[in-house]
C-alpha cells in the first residue's frame, strides 16, 4: 500500500472533515508526505518502524514542528488537558491528533 493511501486510512478525519489534500504525488517507496488545509501543513514520516507528524504553515514551508513538541507546548499553557503518551506508530499518533486537532490548529495558526 502506498504511503498516502496509509495515511488516508489512519487519519480520515483530516481529509473528510478539515480538508486536507496531498502536496504533489508521491512514488509508492516514498515515506515523506506532505498534506495541507488553509495554511496548515501536516509531514508524515515513516522511518523504518517508526512514524512521525510534523506540524508547520505554508507560510514558513521550512519551519516544522514536532507533533508531541508541540503538545508538551500547549499543555504549558493549559490549552490542552489531555493526557498522552508518546507513540512512534501511525495509529496512536492518529488518536491523539483527532482528540487535540481542533485546539492545535487553532494554536498553530494563531502563532503563524
Amino acid at each position: 500500500m502506498a504511503f498516502q493511501d496509509q495515511i488516508m486510512k489512519a487519519f480520515p478525519f483530516l481529509f473528510e472533515q478539515f480538508g486536507f489534500a496531498f502536496l504533489g504525488t508521491s512514488a509508492d517507496d516514498e515515506m515523506v508526505v506532505i498534506a495541507e488545509s488553509g495554511s496548515l501543513r501536516l509531514r508524515f514520516i515513516q522511518d523504518r518502524a517508526d512514524f512521525f507528524l510534523d506540524i508547520g504553515s505554508s507560510k514558513t514551508p521550512e519551519k516544522w514542528i514536532g507533533l508531541y513538541d508541540l503538545l508538551d507546548e500547549m499543555k504549558r499553557k493549559g490549552l490542552i488537558s489531555e493526557s498522552y503518551k508518546y507513540a512512534n506508530k501511525i495509529s496512536a499518533v492518529s488518536s491523539i491528533l483527532k482528540k487535540t486537532f481542533p485546539a492545535l490548529r487553532a494554536y498553530v495558526l494563531s502563532a503563524s
